[in-house]
């Protein structure tokens, strides 16, 4: 996509995590978009009930944030066809790229 930026969170490229986060304005119909590819990028973190309203930027993630698998059992041609399949899916829903997904400041 243009003008789209992934950094990774360790610069250990044989380190792994279990997912990849993105934030997405439409982060539902992507969900469904990479699933119906067979792609399950689950919903991790939800805001618990008694913490709703609390924290601001606690919100956002909670509702914009969605996990792209990435762990160690994945091959690299399994991480292109995720790669791809996301990047169809944000094409098809015409969706603002990932890096325009910015949390939002909280006042001081």
């Amino acid at each position: 996509l243009d003008g789209t930026r992934l950094r990774f969170l360790s610069e250990h490229p044989e380190e792994s995590t279990l997912y990849f986060p993105v934030y997405l304005e439409n982060r539902g119909d992507i969900q469904r978009a990479m699933a119906q590819r067979g792609v399950c990028c689950p919903v991790i973190w939800p805001e618990p009930e008694a913490a709703r309203g609390a924290c601001e930027v606690s919100r956002y993630v909670t509702e914009h944030m969605l996990a792209l698998p990435c762990d160690q059992r994945y091959t690299p041609e399994d991480m292109d066809f995720i790669a791809d399949t996301i990047i169809e899916a944000l094409e098809k829903t015409h969706a603002p790229s990932m890096s325009s997904a910015i949390v939002p400041r909280l006042p001081a």
